[in-house]
């Protein structure tokens, strides 16, 4: 019974939220109101919003109590992180998904992106021949691709996805074993973003995933 009034209070706040059309960083009314308008307990309110806060959907700030999250993007991440802690899917199989989404977002880079993007693709791409510094040059990349996709949904689930990656890159101890092929063609991405070419940016992306998941395949045997 706890549980079920707890998730109506949620559902309440919800539909509150809607209503009101508050978004990132609007506050919420005080715990109090919240209780008084939706009928409820301050106890059952309190419990609520503490569960959302968990879940990133709420922050509480120093002189300003309980906001709306300013990004959505940790709500993604904690979810894919409990359905990877579930039902264990191997790197494989998250490489696999990720190579959906990249080749999806590459070709719309291509066709939305801003002279702002393709510098900011240049940037990532000039760390990239730093070895010790790939891994994070790499998320910088792939970052900025989804940046210039102009599709928020998308570049939310791979921004999710890719921590979950990185983590099973750790697992696998994952190493780039011919970092002149991998720069290569990483520049060709950029190339064709930058050229506006989304048959030039889906091929190279297509074979950037084949080359990792050679190199997955390598490691795991």
């Amino acid at each position: 019974m706890r549980n079920t009034a707890h998730g109506e209070v949620i559902e309440r706040i919800k539909a509150l939220l809607r209503e009101q059309g508050l978004g990132p960083g609007d506050r919420l009314p005080s715990e109090r109101t919240l209780a008084e308008t939706l009928g409820v307990s301050r106890a059952s309110v309190r419990e609520a919003m503490k569960a959302l806060t968990n879940l990133g959907v709420l922050q509480t700030r120093h002189g300003s109590g309980t906001v709306i999250a300013d990004t959505s993007a940790s709500l993604l991440t904690s979810s894919l992180e409990f359905l990877i802690l579930f039902d264990r899917p191997s790197a494989l199989e998250l490489y696999e998904a990720r190579e959906l989404m990249e080749v999806f977002l590459v070709r719309r880079a291509a066709e939305h992106r801003t002279k702002e993007d393709v510098e900011s693709l240049r940037d990532a791409l000039a760390g990239l021949g730093d070895r010790d510094g790939y891994g994070v040059a790499n998320a910088r990349f792939h970052g900025a691709i989804a940046a210039a996709a102009k599709h928020r949904v998308v570049e939310r689930m791979m921004a999710s996805l890719e921590h979950a990656i990185r983590a099973a890159v750790e697992a696998t101890r994952l190493v780039v074993t011919d970092p002149e092929a991998s720069y290569e063609v990483h520049a060709q991405i950029v190339q064709a973003i930058a050229d506006r070419n989304g048959d030039a940016a889906e091929a190279a992306m297509r074979e950037h995933m084949r080359i990792a998941t050679d190199e997955l395949r390598r490691v795991l045997g």
